[in-house]
């Protein structure tokens, strides 16, 4: 088995458009935080990790039924993009409704620390869209295809294993230096976070609605 196809489609998934206007925007609610690195990497990774998890339910559910799943994948897709499009849209409009209460008292006070401290529940979100874009897109289709052409169910079960330790990685470093690089500039500038803030929410908006016009064969021109 060649570990450098899952390993390769692993990297090159993550950085799909739709996965780096989601992981951006949620990375931006971090950069207004005081966290150590750890606490960074580790708020970084959860995107990656609620995708992985996705990842491992379909490989193993690709594994027990590798003869008929292969006619399934694309059905799954479908279905998992028609929630992916308005969560997209609907972190696009949270970035740039975050853009109007940001401002410089905020970012210089105690109470935004506190508040980025107990964001229990920004990492369970980010863990939830991950596990979303986990079905949608390209990574069913890409990683059904490795499975079902592997010698072995040990052959399988690596395929996911990279694969998913790959996604995990890019994204966490990924994740590490947009929220490094962000924290930086609102100590520099509120004004230059604000205008990264609302182009990655932008995007994002216009990625969820791409996704909709796709799964719904509308064709805009």
């Amino acid at each position: 088995m060649n570990w450098v196809r899952p390993l390769t489609v692993g990297v090159l998934h993550s950085f799909e458009p739709d996965h780096l206007a989601a992981v951006s925007v949620l990375a931006s609610e971090q950069a207004e935080s005081k966290m150590s690195a750890f606490k960074i990497v580790w708020r970084a990774s959860q995107w990656a990790l609620g995708h992985s998890a996705t990842l491992l339910i379909f490989g193993g559910v690709a594994i027990a039924f590798k003869a008929s799943m292969g006619s399934h994948v694309s059905t799954i897709s479908d279905v998992a993009a028609i929630v992916v499009g308005p969560v997209m849209i609907w972190l696009g409009i949270e970035a740039l409704r975050r853009n109007r209460t940001v401002n410089t008292q905020q970012l210089s006070g105690q109470d935004l620390t506190e508040k980025g401290e107990n964001r229990a529940s920004s990492g369970r979100r980010s863990f939830g869209i991950g596990m979303l874009h986990g079905l949608a897109g390209t990574s069913a289709a890409a990683t059904a295809p490795l499975i079902l052409q592997a010698d072995t169910t040990m052959d399988a079960v690596m395929v996911i294993v990279i694969e998913s330790l790959a996604i995990i990685g890019t994204m966490a470093v990924y994740g590490f230096l947009l929220v490094t690089f962000l924290a930086q500039m609102i100590r520099y500038s509120v004004s230059i976070y604000k205008w990264i803030n609302g182009i990655a929410g932008v995007i994002s908006i216009v990625i969820g609605i791409i996704f909709l016009l796709e799964v719904f064969n509308i064709q805009v021109l």
